[in-house]
Formats: structure tokens, sequence, C-alpha cells
């Protein structure tokens, strides 16, 4: 797109001008256009693509004469001025445009025929509005033509034969002459010197002999970065293990596990000893030294076996000594109280008890079928419970015992004889870990 710009000529166009006459009496004179001459020059400064200001300097000649022929009284002549339009050009594209304004116009000659008018009766200017067309505005001859109606009058002495206002009217054709183009001659700039070789990661190594031109590295490398092989962060040169992930704190290698427990050191409370997780790194601990841990020892006190899950053995003499005080236990008739002469045998049992101190002793009461269900089963857990009630007594902890009654529901032998009976009215007593 051409920049706008300055432009100046001359103009020529041929003038048609009337008077407008409004009557202040009983008058009725009317003039017709007469043709004439305009001759002058324009300058054109741009306002913007479709606006420009455009003031001319015209020298007009205006050819006055009534319509139906003239008295004495009636101007029939010339009146010659200096006029300066004052025009805003709308350009409705490159082949038209609207020019709208103000004409100022000063009086220079007057010449009358019937010489009823001179110099000093018609007014020194004017002012009228103009409008009009000009084809081809950015030609170097382009073609006009535009309307001017007086706004103020321009005789000024009164007739009493003649009492009318005169207006100016004119219409102008004419062609208008670019003389002047006032364009700034364009620079021609020296032609830009070749660009250097391209370098897309700005890394001083020319993308020819970059084998990573799209990432900054080193001339050592081929204009590659330096390597990362494991992937770390941390490239090889700084890297103290280049194969294996690490970290910064290592200088590229892992975090060490002195112990190869699976456990890094760094969240190994024994690092120099293999352990498990739930001990953070440490064994787990073994406080009887039994070589069962703790975790898996029901005596973790105390020395134990694996076949007693860590609890000291259970030896075959203790088992048939408790067997033994077991049957010694008796009770009084449909009663839940002990005889004397059960005391010498649980003693025995209070002995074995305080001798294997992580044991427990189970105690079990069952009857024959004399009675009824619901009496045996009763009479039954009364005599077990009797029987942790005195090993209570004598100081064992109520914890470490357990009692209940089975009725006549597990007999061991045939309640239908004397003998069957007493065997299956018994107490059994059983050591446990």
């Amino acid at each position: 797109m051409v920049k706008p710009h300055v432009t100046a000529g001359f103009t020529g166009a041929v003038n048609m001008a009337k008077f407008k006459v409004k009557p202040t009496g009983s008058s009725s004179l009317d003039y017709k256009f007469d043709a004439d001459g305009l001759f002058g020059f324009w300058i054109n400064v741009p306002i913007s693509e479709r606006l420009s200001f455009e003031p001319q300097f015209n020298f007009v000649t205006n050819r006055m004469k009534p319509s139906a022929g003239s008295s004495f009284n009636d101007f029939d002549g010339k009146i010659n001025y200096f006029s300066i339009p004052l025009l805003l050009k709308i350009h409705a594209g490159k082949y038209i445009a609207f020019p709208v304004g103000l004409q100022l116009d000063f009086r220079n000659a007057v010449k009358d025929n019937n010489g009823a008018f001179t110099k000093n009766n018609v007014q020194g200017h004017s002012i009228g509005a103009t409008a009009g067309i000009e084809i081809l505005p950015k030609a170097r001859i382009s073609f006009f033509g535009r309307y001017v109606y007086g706004l103020n009058t321009v005789n000024y002495i009164p007739s009493g034969a003649r009492p009318y206002e005169l207006k100016n009217q004119n219409i102008y054709g004419g062609l208008k002459v670019k003389l002047f183009d006032f364009v700034k001659k364009k620079v021609i700039a020296p032609p830009p010197p070749p660009p250097p070789p391209k370098d897309t990661d700005g890394d001083g190594i020319i993308d020819s002999l970059d084998k990573c031109p799209t990432v900054p590295g080193l001339p050592k490398y081929d204009g590659c970065p330096i390597p990362d092989t494991d992937k770390d962060g941390i490239n090889d040169e700084e890297d103290k293990c280049p194969t294996v992930p690490g970290i910064a704190k290592y200088q590229g290698c892992p975090i060490p596990d002195t112990d190869k427990d699976g456990i890094n050191d760094e969240n190994d409370k024994c690092p120099t000893v293999p352990g498990v997780p739930e001990y953070q790194g440490c064994p787990v601990p073994d406080r009887d030294k039994d070589g069962i841990p703790d975790d898996k020892d029901k005596c973790p006190d105390v020395p134990g076996v694996a076949s007693q899950q860590g609890c000291p053995e259970i030896t075959e003499e203790v088992i048939k000594r408790v067997d033994y005080a077991a049957q010694k236990v008796f009770f009084n008739t449909n009663s839940t109280k002990l005889r004397p002469a059960s005391l010498v045998a649980l003693n025995d049992v209070i002995t074995i008890l305080n001798e294997n101190t992580s044991a427990q002793l189970k105690i079990d009461g069952h009857t024959d079928s004399d009675g009824s269900d619901e009496f045996n089963m009763k009479l039954s857990d009364g005599r077990a419970a009797s029987v942790k009630a005195y090993l209570v007594s004598k100081g064992i902890d109520e914890s470490r015992l357990t009692s209940e009654g089975f009725g006549e529901s597990m007999p061991i032998a045939d309640n239908k004889t004397s003998a069957g009976k007493q065997q299956n009215r018994r107490v059994v007593m059983k050591l446990f870990y």
C-alpha cells in the first residue's frame, strides 16, 4: 500500500453563476445561470486513507444577468472574486471522491452594464456552502463538478424600485492537473550481510557441526550435553556410579546398604547387621537367647524349644505328675467342696507351676450320668472352679489358670456300672503354653 502524501497543482473550470433573489417587496426579478471562467491552484493534505484536506486559491469571474432582461436598477454585468474553498474530501475509493466545505469569496472588481451597481454596492467578502464530486481524484488529471450556495447577501444597497436581496450561486465544472507530488524518496538500504551460520541451540557450535543442534552442548561431545547414562540427573563426569541410578549426596551412587538386608543405611537403625523392615533394619530380638525370635516366642523371657514355641519343654515326668495329681482330687458327694485328701496332690501341682513359671494350666470337670444334665453340668463346672480357687489361694496367678465343666458329656467308661461311673467322675488337668 502506497502511503498517502501531499500533492498540489492547478485547476480550470467553467463557472455557471447567478444571483439567488429574495424579494423584499413586490419585485419578481429572477436571474439565470450565465457561463464564465475559473482558474486557480490547489494543495491536498491527506488526513487518513479516506479523508484529506484541500484548500484552493482561485480567481473567479461571475457573469450575472436577469432572466427576462434588465432595467436601469438591475445588476447586469460581472463580479470578479478571489475565492478560497476549504474542502474536506471524502474518498470513496480509487475513482471517486466527494469534496464538501466552505468557500470564502473576496470581491475584486465589479462591472455593471446598467451602471446601477459599483464596487461599493457589493459586499467586500461573502461565504458560501459547497459540495461536489471528483472523478479520478488521485490521477494526474482529474475532473470535478461543484455547487456553491452563498450564505450571506451580496447586494446591500436598498432600491425603492427593486427592493430585493441578492445571494451568490455557482456551479463549477472543470479539471484539475497535478503538478507536484511531495513524496519522500526511498532510501535504498545496502543489501544486508549474509546471515551468520545457524546455531539453533545457541551453544556456540553451528548446526552443521552440532550432533544435537536443538540442545545446548559442549564441543567435547560434538555439541551434545554431557551424557547421563543411568538417567539419574547426575552427568557421567560427576557420577561415581554412572551406570547405576543414584543421588547427588552420594555423587551419583545409590544410598548404601552396608549389611545387604535390603534396607538402605539412611533408614537402617542397625546398618552393619542384617535385619528386617519391621524393626527398621535391625534383627528380630531374642531376649532369652534361645534362637527363637521374640515375635514367634510365647515365652520370650525364658529359654525354650521350638516344639513348645519358645517355651521350656514340658517333660514326660512332669506330665505324669500332673495326671497323677488330677486322679487324687476328690469331692464330697454331689458337692463342689474339696476333700482334705485332695490337698497333697494339688500342692504338688502348685510346686510344678512354680517351677514352670511360663506354663498355664487347664482344669476340666466331668461327672457320671446320675442326675440331670443341667445338674451335672453345674456340678462339674463348680468342681473345676474349686480346684482353680485353691491354686489361686496358694499364690498361683489367676491369669495362668482356666477352668471349665463338661458334665456327663465326655464319659471315658460305661455309666451302667459302678466302676465305670467312678472313672467318669473325674478332674483333668493339663499344662500348656
